[in-house]
């Protein structure tokens, strides 16, 4: 029942929390150290969810936390990886005087970020395509796909998952505006930009047509009129979204 539904999901952001908690309290940019304790209590959560039924809820918390596995992994090896190159020019433009300490530590450093980083991110795919197997309306495990596929560059993809979402009736307001977002930048599909933000400008009024008085959507359709140059409607749909917000506010 919707009971023991709403008290399993709160068992599973017990695994959760923690590492993004951690991540979020961490200094910026990540120590190595801080990075290894991250992981640490990823893995930690991931062994615990493990052992919970594989439900939908489940399956997309061990997808959270798989990517953001990913996402720190990638970019402390990019970071590695930059500092070695830049020891490197270092090194060379004094005549290798410093006795390749520097170059040293950073390779060391780099070596920490050796295995690929790509097995995190396809886990963190392959379990939202198995909690949509399960639950293919499944909110949550669909925002995550587009917004992955997003920040992958793969803005046909993000858009693809909102538009099996349209046909089967289920778009968020989260998805479309990531939907919305993914037309504005996928320049591949669409070279000329005015196009391009018509179509994304065209997701969201579709959806605030079925959801009116949405100040979060208004919002963003008033960022796209400013991207448009239409400085004078941005301006009345920001003040519509703030009397809308308003509205809300007074009425709860």
């Amino acid at each position: 029942d919707t009971q023991n539904l709403d008290a399993a999901q709160n068992d599973v952001e017990l695994y959760v929390h923690p590492a993004y908690r951690r991540f979020q309290q961490a200094i910026k940019p990540l120590s190595i150290a801080s990075a290894k304790e991250i992981f640490g209590v990823i893995d930690q959560g991931t062994a615990a969810l493990e052992k919970l039924p594989r439900t939908a809820g489940n399956l997309v918390a061990q997808a959270r936390v798989q990517w953001l596995y990913y996402q720190i992994y990638d970019q402390e090896r990019r970071q590695a990886e930059s500092e070695l190159d830049m020891a490197k020019l270092s090194e060379s433009q004094a005549g290798g005087g410093t006795g390749g300490a520097t170059v040293a530590q950073a390779q060391r450093d780099l070596a920490n970020f050796a295995a690929p980083s790509g097995k995190h991110r396809d886990a963190a795919l392959a379990l939202l395509h198995e909690a949509l197997a399960k639950d293919p309306k499944h909110p949550e495990a669909n925002l995550l796909l587009a917004q992955y596929a997003y920040q992958d560059k793969a803005f046909d993809k993000a858009y693809g998952v909102y538009e099996d979402m349209h046909k089967a009736g289920a778009v968020t307001q989260s998805l479309a505006i990531v939907a919305a977002n993914a037309l504005m930048a996928d320049d591949k599909h669409q070279p000329d930009s005015a196009k391009r933000f018509s179509e994304a400008r065209g997701v969201l009024a579709d959806y605030l047509k079925g959801h009116p008085h949405d100040p979060r959507m208004e919002v963003a359709i008033g960022q796209v009129m400013l991207q448009q140059g239409e400085t004078g409607d941005a301006a009345k749909m920001a003040n519509e979204a703030l009397a809308d917000d308003a509205a809300a506010h007074t009425s709860s």
